[in-house]
């Protein structure tokens, strides 16, 4: 449960992801992060429905940057195809 102490890390739609994904914490539906529907639709491709990574892109989900230095990333760069397809909130 190490990744817990760095959870602080990761933005909300990974927070979320975690919440709704088989093997992770378990919530119902009902319960759902509002970041795992984003995942699901615009990250989950190319990350894995856990973050572990793909065969396209094998690197998993980890790192230092705080929550509004990743929400800014993403909101910039992805997803790689269409940079502009996740913008703002669902950043």
């Amino acid at each position: 449960m190490a990744w817990l102490t760095r959870l602080s890390t990761v933005p909300l739609i990974l927070a979320g992801m975690l919440l709704a994904t088989p093997g992770g914490l378990g919530v119902f539906a009902a319960d759902e992060h509002p970041g795992a529907a984003v995942y699901r639709e615009h990250c989950g491709r190319c990350h894995a429905d856990n973050g572990a990574g793909t065969v396209d892109v094998p690197q998993p989900l980890v790192g230092d940057r705080s929550i509004n230095q990743l929400a800014a990333y993403i909101d910039e760069t992805m997803p790689e195809d269409d940079p502009e397809e996740v913008r703002d909130e669902a950043a």
